[in-house]
This record gives structure tokens, sequence and C-alpha cells, in this order.
């Protein structure tokens, strides 16, 4: 591997050679990353599983239970969480009490 005598570059120079740094890590990185998934996907086939059966499905969310229903419609309804939908909103600046839409 080639040496390089950093007190002799610019600082121009120095900056150019951390960006190529940064992007050469990330694609190692990524490279890396990738070979390990490829070598656990291999030794749970090899066992007879999926990483899903080891490790479970990544960033599976359970729907959250519903707090609130819309009595106008009340297949519509809100968890509480998030965003509040527009019918939740309108429905509390009409006077509707939070009891009122409660589940």
């Amino acid at each position: 591997m080639a040496t390089i005598n950093l007190t002799k570059l610019s600082y121009a120079e120095l900056l150019k050679l951390q960006a190529r740094l940064e992007a050469a890590l990330a694609e190692k990185r990524a490279a890396e990353a990738n070979a390990t998934k490829d070598q656990l996907r291999a030794m749970a086939e090899k066992a007879g599983f999926t990483v899903e059966e080891l490790f479970g499905k990544r960033g599976a969310r359970r729907p959250r239970e519903a707090k609130y229903r819309n009595p106008n419609n009340p297949s519509q309804t809100w968890s509480g969480r998030g965003r509040k939908p527009n019918w939740f909103v309108d429905a509390v600046k009409m006077g509707a009490k939070l009891e009122s839409l409660s589940v």
C-alpha cells in the first residue's frame, strides 16, 4: 500500500482525500454487510431455517388498537398515534369531547 505524506498536502487536497476515503469506507461497509448477510443466509439455510425464522421480520409492526371512532362513520378509527385524521380534527373543532369519540 502506498504511503501518503499528509504534511505535504494542501488543505484542499486533504479535503479531496477525505471525501475519497469516506466514499471508499461507505462502499466497503456496504459490501461487507452484504457478504455477511449472504453468509448468514447460507448458514441458516444449511441448518434448515430462514433468516426471518431466526431473527424475526425486520420492521414488521402490528397494527395498534383503535382508541377513537368517527361517530358519523364507524369504519373510520384512529389509534391515537401519528397524525390526527381530518374527521377527528373536525369533530374536536365542532366541540366534541374526547370521551364521546373513544371506542
